[in-house]
């Protein structure tokens, strides 16, 4: 969000038990709920004669975050696991000046959710509802739905509409995303159709974002509870899923208790092959979900707030997760010259891949995603002294001028580019190219910490990846420096977000200005590689990855 934005931050904890309770029996038979429904229309209907200004500020009474096993009877902790929903509870501040009057301090327009740190989706893991279908009203049993077929419902959501404790519930689909959005998710409630766009925050952690834009004013809401399923697949959701979701309001519950209620039909689908939803593979948590929310009253005054991951206590207590042991973390790397000849001005590849099968297999878990890579090239390659001549440098403002939809230029000048990056993930369809920039060199004269880039050393690159049509940029520094004992050239790459990637392509460009010289001698050179995973930082892997040099220069 803007810099510029007016923020007011707050700290919430999870949701309570004290919003006001109507005594209504749960066991109401639906004669007897359609009574209180009406009697209760006529309060409401009376009660808005009487309407006044709200009194509070507009915010969050309550916002929690839930991670339960599928049928939200016990936390969930297994660290890169699927079979799980994740539940998010919200409540409006609200005025009660009178008997049967209530006012919510300010209507919503914008609620802008950040995912815990890890937290991932894959985009690829289920059928999408098209927008015609979304956009057009059937009737299931006489109530109004979308036309969305039930093999793209993700989840559920229950909004308390025009009254604190009424609650209404309706299916969450998988939407066609626009360009620009990897995940598009939808729902309609009174025949309002609203929609969050989901995608990856393009600085810090890279965290999944919930974006709701331009919540309609005609759906003025106290409450809401959104639930999303690891495995949208899963028998356990059959009575839940789509149009069997029951379509009946509940009453006498607050958001902290809501619970959504199975329809009495079943609609399974077609086990699915990919997992929808992740929890992270670092178990360093309590974790931290953040929102940021505006009002239509004051639009662009931002309220915030954030919730720690935690258990099912009352109260609760703060948790991270757990299970990081079992999690798999096996990168294989290539690492090749572009010529094999010694002593000679050459471009390389470096490549990364992981076999990730549990990533993908809603039963299976998740390996861990490298937290800090440390590779060490052989002795003797050195840098090319030639890639100096006409060799322009970025500067931290070029950085960050680099944007997701900068032209090449606009950002890190291109006569500082000197190499190429490309990355393929199994959570989108499109793989994600990139850039590798000389960074300014250190001023030894300059006293501020990063002045020309965030190392103060000699060399430091910048890797930055995006791609426009999913809404993906990411910028990277790495650190270059010789080791004071064998001189060998040593790249660092740390604080890698929690993206996980089957397939990375680092290039440094050959030509007449090449990056690299390889060794003066004839022989086999040996690519030292150091992974620490995210599941287990005390513990980094090695991995050495071998090229042969078969001739002298100009292959004498």
């Amino acid at each position: 969000m803007s810099g510029q934005m007016d923020r007011q931050a707050t700290s919430i904890q999870p949701l309570s038990k004290e919003t006001p309770q109507m005594n209504v029996p749960k066991s109401l038979s639906r004669r007897r709920r359609m009574l209180a429904m009406a009697t209760l229309a006529v309060a409401l209907a009376v009660a808005a004669l009487g309407a006044g200004p709200a009194q509070a500020d507009y915010g969050f009474k309550h916002f929690d975050v839930e991670f339960t096993d599928p049928t939200g009877a016990a936390p969930e902790t297994q660290a890169g696991s699927h079979d799980f929903a994740v539940t998010t509870r919200l409540e409006l501040n609200w005025t009660s000046p009178a008997f049967f009057k209530y006012f919510p301090d300010g209507e919503s327009k914008d609620v802008v959710v950040e995912q815990i740190a890890g937290l991932i989706g894959n985009a690829t893991a289920l059928p999408r509802c098209s927008t015609v279908d979304f956009l057009t009203t059937v009737l299931v049993e006489g109530i109004p739905r979308v036309n969305c077929p039930d093999n793209t419902a993700v989840g559920a959501t229950g909004i308390a509409l025009s009254f604190p404790i009424f609650w209404g519930q309706t299916a969450v689909y998988n939407l066609q995303p626009p360009p620009g959005v990897p995940v598009r998710l939808g729902f309609e409630f009174s025949q309002v159709k609203i929609v969050i766009d989901v995608g990856v925050k393009g600085s810090g952690e890279y965290n999944v974002v919930a974006n709701t834009p331009n919540i309609p004013q005609i759906l003025v809401f106290f409450g809401a509870a959104l639930q999303l399923w690891g495995d949208p697949s899963d028998p356990v959701h059959d009575h839940l899923r789509g149009h069997c979701l029951a379509a009946e309001s509940v009453f006498g519950i607050s958001v902290g208790e809501f619970a959504f209620v199975p329809g009495a039909n079943s609609c399974p689908v077609q086990p699915l092959d990919k997992a929808f939803l992740t929890l992270p593979s670092a178990c360093n948590g309590p974790l931290a979900t953040s929102y940021e929310t505006d009002s239509w009253q004051e639009p662009g005054k931002w309220v915030s707030g954030s919730v720690l991951t935690h258990d099912g206590a009352e109260p609760p207590n703060s948790q991270g997760f757990t299970g990081c042991g079992q999690l798999d973390f096996s990168p294989e790397v290539e690492a090749k010259t572009t010529t094999d000849q010694a002593e000679s001005g050459t471009g390389m590849d470096f490549n990364v891949d992981f076999n990730d099968e549990g990533l993908i297999n809603p039963d299976g878990l998740a390996g861990s995603e490298a937290k800090k890579a440390v590779v060490t090239l052989p002795e003797g390659m050195t840098v090319d002294p030639s890639i100096a001549e006409g060799l322009g440098v970025c500067t931290p403002a070029d950085i960050n001028r680099e944007t997701l939809h900068s032209a090449p230029g606009e950002g890190c000048p291109d006569s500082s580019k000197i190499g190429t990056l490309h990355l393929d993930t199994p959570l989108v369809e499109e793989g994600i190219d990139g850039s590798v920039f000389l960074a300014q060199q250190d001023d030894p004269a300059t006293t501020t910490p990063g002045a020309e880039n965030p190392f103060d050393s000699l060399i430091a690159l910048y890797l930055v990846l995006k791609n426009p049509n999913l809404g993906a940029i990411v910028k990277l520094p790495l650190k270059v420096e010789p080791d004071p004992s064998s001189g060998q050239l040593v790249a660092t790459l740390e604080n890698i977000p929690q993206i996980p990637f089957s397939h990375f392509n680092f290039h440094f460009r050959e030509g007449q200005r090449p990056a690299l010289i390889t060794p003066p001698a004839c022989g086999t050179y040996t690519t030292n590689s150091v992974f620490t995973p995210w599941s287990d930082p005390a513990n980094p892997r090695t991995v050495n990855s071998d090229f042969q040099i078969t001739s002298g220069v100009n292959g004498g």
